[in-house]
C-alpha cells in the first residue's frame, strides 16, 4: 500500500512538471494571430531611448538596463526572440503577448568581465510580429 501511495504521488508531481521554457506555446501564438490580429498594423513605440550609454565601468561589472516600449496598435504584439552580438550580453523578454496599448520592457544585462577592456558597443535585436521589426537596442561605454 505504501509503494502504491508513493508511486501515485510521484506520478502526480511528474504530471505537474513542464519542459516548455516559453509560456506561450506555438498554438497560443497561432490563436492570437488568427483572431483578427493584422500584423501589418502592429507597431512598437520605444518609450525611453533605444540606446544606453553606461559610461565608464570597471572590468567585471554587470550593467543592466530596461528598454521600455509600447504596443502602439490595436493588435496583439508577440515577442518572438531577442538576440545579442555576443555571449556577454543576455536578454530577458516578456513572457506573454503585449496587448494593444500595453507597455512592457526587455531587460538587457551586459557582463563586462566576459569580454575585453576598452570601448564596447553591444547590439540586441528584438524580433516581433510588428511592422517595424526587428528593432535594435544598443548599449555602449568604456570598460576599464
Amino acid at each position: 500500500m505504501n509503494k502504491l501511495y508513493f508511486f501515485s504521488c510521484f506520478c502526480f508531481l511528474l504530471s505537474c512538471a513542464t519542459t516548455e521554457e516559453n509560456p506561450i506555446s506555438k498554438t497560443q501564438k497561432t490563436y492570437y494571430l488568427s483572431k483578427g490580429n493584422d500584423t501589418s498594423k502592429v507597431f512598437i513605440e520605444v518609450l525611453n531611448s533605444d540606446k544606453y550609454d553606461f559610461g565608464k565601468v570597471d572590468f567585471g561589472t554587470v550593467v543592466k538596463v530596461a528598454f521600455k516600449f509600447k504596443n502602439a496598435s490595436k493588435s496583439v504584439l508577440l515577442i518572438k526572440d531577442a538576440t545579442s552580438t555576443c555571449g556577454c550580453t543576455v536578454t530577458k523578454i516578456p513572457p506573454k503577448p503585449i496587448l494593444p496599448n500595453g507597455i512592457d520592457s526587455i531587460i538587457v544585462s551586459f557582463d563586462s568581465g566576459k569580454g575585453t577592456k576598452g570601448y564596447q558597443n553591444k547590439v540586441v535585436t528584438l524580433s516581433t510580429n510588428a511592422k517595424n521589426s526587428p528593432h535594435l537596442f544598443t548599449l555602449f561605454g568604456l570598460v576599464q
